[in-house]
């Protein structure tokens, strides 16, 4: 019985809450969401070709707007005239903020603080980060990772940025980048159940089922299990 291609879906379609060690081991993901590729900073809100209505010219406005003071250059985020000393209080005010205004699904307007935690805070990787996030939410893939990757620069050991780096590969089907950054999250930290969980199921789907096996047992261990549809394939296939 082949593991359903809804259950490779359901594990790479929502938010990552945060970093193994403040993520709900029996809820790690928020609920599912549908996301899709898009290319710039100034995409439109609406189909190319499309008239624009009203509606649309209003979000396309607003999404400009949100970016305002930002550029995506050699897959990164660029904040435009940064500060010379990061203001960290001033960020946090701002990432407060575009949380609040995420988890209300007012997803532009979150965009909008974020950035201005970044232009705040450059060198800081925790709003790229929550850009990242909010990029996600909004479908515009290239920019996630642009932001992530971003986050990254700034802070190596982010493993929230991490973890949400190779969920949206996966997102995108992009397995090979999936279980390699997924990997390195594993590697620093052999603790994260999440890590493991996700590597058993992408590992099953780029048919090495053997290393598949292995972070089945490892986040079973941790508390993070596998699906027991795959525990059970794999185990069908043990020699």
């Amino acid at each position: 019985m082949p593991l359903p291609r809804s259950l490779f879906l359901v594990l790479t379609t929502g938010v990552f809450l945060g970093a193994c060690e403040s993520t709900p081991s029996s809820s790690p993901l928020v609920p599912q969401m549908t996301v899709a590729p898009d290319v710039s900073p100034a995409s439109p809100e609406t189909e190319p070709g499309s008239p624009e209505t009203e509606k649309d010219r209003q979000k396309r406005l607003a999404w400009t707007d949100a970016l305002d003071g930002l550029r995506f250059e050699h897959n990164r985020i660029v904040v435009e005239a940064p500060v010379a000393v990061d203001d960290l209080e001033t960020s946090a005010a701002h990432l407060d903020r575009g949380l609040q205004t995420l988890k209300s699904n007012r997803r532009t307007e979150s965009v909008r603080w974020f950035r201005r935690a970044a232009q705040a805070a450059p060198g800081s990787a925790e709003p790229f980060y929550q850009l990242g996030r909010a990029f996600i939410t909004k479908g515009k893939l290239d920019l996630a990772h642009a932001a992530l990757a971003t986050a990254l620069d700034c802070d190596p050991g982010h493993q929230a940025a991490q973890i949400e780096q190779a969920e949206t590969f996966a997102r995108q089907s992009r397995l090979v980048d999936a279980i390699a950054s997924m990997s390195m999250v594993a590697d620093r930290d052999p603790t994260c159940g999440v890590a493991h969980q996700r590597l058993a199921v992408w590992n099953y789907y780029a048919g090495h089922y053997d290393v598949a096996l292995s972070h089945v047992s490892e986040a079973a261990a941790l508390g993070t299990p596998a699906p027991p549809q795959l525990v059970e394939l794999l185990r069908r296939n043990e020699p």
